[in-house]
């Protein structure tokens, strides 16, 4: 039996500027997550639907997460970043590195509307 990929236009690759998320600490000891916007850091990858078996398993760990996007190559961004896509933006919740092989990334990733 064989089995077909249907590819459709809008399906391949997307690029995502990345904000790198940046920690401090607060006079008063409160640390506090920023973003950086000034580097423009540009990733490529697939977006698709989370499956279900993804969810249930980021799910155990507290994370909620919709979406994953797959890139050729090691890593760009990390955990806690932003993704920006046209008016969507994507927090990045973890990152499968595939055997550590640099042949490509996985991420998974929240969609966030209440965002900028």
């Amino acid at each position: 039996m064989q089995s077909f990929m249907y590819l459709r236009p809008g399906n391949l690759y997307k690029e995502f500027t990345v904000e790198q998320s940046q920690t401090a600490v607060l006079s008063n000891g409160r640390p506090v997550v920023g973003y950086n916007t000034d580097d423009h850091i540009i990733l490529k990858g697939c977006l698709a639907q989370a499956a279900a078996n993804e969810v249930a398993q980021y799910d155990q760990i507290g994370h909620r997460i919709t979406h994953t996007i797959v890139q050729n190559g090691r890593r760009v961004a990390k955990e806690d970043d932003r993704l920006h896509l046209g008016d969507r933006t994507f927090l990045v919740k973890g990152i499968d590195e595939a055997g550590n092989l640099g042949i490509c990334t996985i991420y998974y990733v929240e969609e966030r509307n209440d965002l900028e």
